[in-house]
Order: structure tokens, then sequence, then C-alpha cells
């Protein structure tokens, strides 16, 4: 197997990997902080879906760069933060959109029944 030039030097390691887990940390804290302001209000829980989507996609983007990087024979250095934080970052935002849809179908079962008495 042919060995590839390495994307970049392991002394860029710890920044790449604190740029993309602040960066995940952040966008989850964020979430964390406007997901029940965003749930509650009915022309905003729209724009909640599109947030969690868009983060799972971006953590799709991020896990795939690490397999790519894996599969080519890049070293440990440079994969192993790609998939160790797009992995996570994928589960935690995948659960976070099950829990947001749960949340948001008991909140319209709510409003219904306030309606119908």
């Amino acid at each position: 197997m042919r060995k590839m030039t390495p994307w970049f030097s392991r002394e860029v390691t710890g920044i790449v990997g604190a740029i993309l887990g602040g960066s995940y940390g952040l966008a989850g804290a964020l979430l964390g902080c406007f997901a029940y302001p965003l749930m509650i209000r009915k022309k905003r829980r729209k724009l909640l879906h599109l947030w969690i989507h868009g983060l799972l996609a971006i953590a799709a983007l991020t896990l795939a760069t690490g397999v790519t990087a894996l599969l080519s024979s890049q070293p440990v250095h440079v994969w192993f933060h790609f998939t160790l934080v797009g992995g996570v970052a994928f589960l935690v935002f995948g659960l976070s959109l099950i829990v947001v849809r749960k949340a948001i179908k008991e909140a319209e079962l709510r409003e219904m029944e306030i309606k119908d008495s």
C-alpha cells in the first residue's frame, strides 16, 4: 500500500482537534439553550429542525473526512480527530433530533387537548 503525504503535521493535530471539538461543543451548547424556546413556538419549529439537520450534515461530512483519510492510508494523527469528533457529533445530534421530535409531538398533543376542552 502506498503511503500518502500527510494532510498536516503532528504539530497541527492538537489545533485541528481543538477547533473541531470546540466548534461542535459550542454548537451543541447553543442548541441546548435555544431548543426549548424554538420548540414552544409553532413558527420556529421548522428552524429548529433545519438547525439540527444542518449540524447532522456537517457531522456526517466530518466523519466522512476521517474515514476517507483512514482509507487513503493517512497517519493516525490525521484521521483520528475527524473520525472521533464526527462520529460523536453525529450520534449526539441524531439523538437530539429524536428527542426534539418527541417533545414537539407531545407539545402538539397538549395544544390539541387544550383546544378540545
